[in-house]
């Protein structure tokens, strides 16, 4: 990050993103680029210890949403660099928001241009729409195909130490979004909660003041329940250990056992060895 490129200092940009983020966290190219300075100067560091406590508490953003604003963020940054075959700039990036990035997601960068630039020539003095991204992209995959390459590699799932994920097991594993999608809702309705009873709206009234901490221990709950690393007892492979008792035949363990049983520990600094070691 250039220290330059922001002429307000770390206080004054605090206040200014916050109030820039609760008032525009629904229009998303407004909030992208308010969420992408805070991340890029961490002024966020002034009042919470994660990025995530400062967009639920400060912002009343979810974690969900606040990472895919910052991911487009990313996103559009890295395209304005890129140089389209029209010669032009790409100069509707205040339209590109996560849901119009959408259908564009894996391609190569000079691809999304491409595919971008005629998405916005179909969409004329309209805002640009998904439709025309989709309408764009497939015109596009429908070229003369590019030069037959070799087929890359499947991408390999890992575990949140690293560890690869046997391949009956990933189905389920990636499901842990929805346990994560349900943390982000808890959140989200607990901060309504308390933004209600704070402003004294008459809708809250009945809802008692213990809600908020309930809440809490639900998400604390929920959280504790994502599949965190391979089970070190049966590798992730439960069907062929039919009653795994470590991991209830789940093939997974949570980040809880992880903390507080010790033969789990050391059988995941085997692993964390075993992966320096292939680096």
């Amino acid at each position: 990050m250039n220290p330059a490129k922001y002429s307000d200092s770390d206080e004054d940009a605090f206040r200014r993103i916050t109030r820039g983020l609760i008032a525009w966290r629904e229009s998303s190219s407004k909030a992208m680029e308010l969420i992408l300075e805070a991340k890029e100067r961490g002024i966020w560091k002034l009042k919470y210890k994660s990025f995530k406590e400062f967009l639920e508490l400060e912002c009343k953003i979810t974690e969900r949403w606040g990472y895919e604003l910052l991911e487009a963020a990313k996103v559009v940054q890295g395209l304005n660099s890129v140089q389209p075959k029209s010669g032009k700039s790409l100069g509707f990036s205040h339209e590109l928001t996560p849901k119009i990035l959408a259908p564009v997601k894996g391609m190569e960068a000079e691809e999304k241009v491409e595919v971008l630039t005629n998405a916005k020539a179909k969409a004329g003095n309209k805002p640009i729409s998904v439709k025309n991204v989709q309408d764009a992209k497939d015109e596009y995959e429908m070229q003369e195909p590019k030069e037959m390459q070799e087929p890359s590699e499947p991408e390999v799932v890992r575990d949140e130490l690293g560890w690869p994920i046997p391949e009956d097991l990933v189905p389920l594993w990636n499901r842990r979004q929805i346990l994560k999608d349900m943390m982000a809702d808890l959140s989200r309705m607990k901060c309504e909660i308390a933004r209600g009873q704070k402003e004294q709206d008459d809708l809250y009234a009945h809802i008692g003041s213990a809600a908020t901490a309930e809440f809490d221990q639900v998400r604390w709950l929920v959280k504790h329940a994502l599949p965190w690393v391979v089970c070190t007892e049966c590798q992730g492979r439960p069907k062929l250990n039919a009653a795994c008792q470590l991991c209830k035949s789940t093939g997974f363990l949570i980040e809880r056992d992880v903390e507080i049983l010790p033969t789990v520990k050391d059988v995941l600094k085997i692993r964390t060895k075993m992966l320096e070691a292939k680096k």
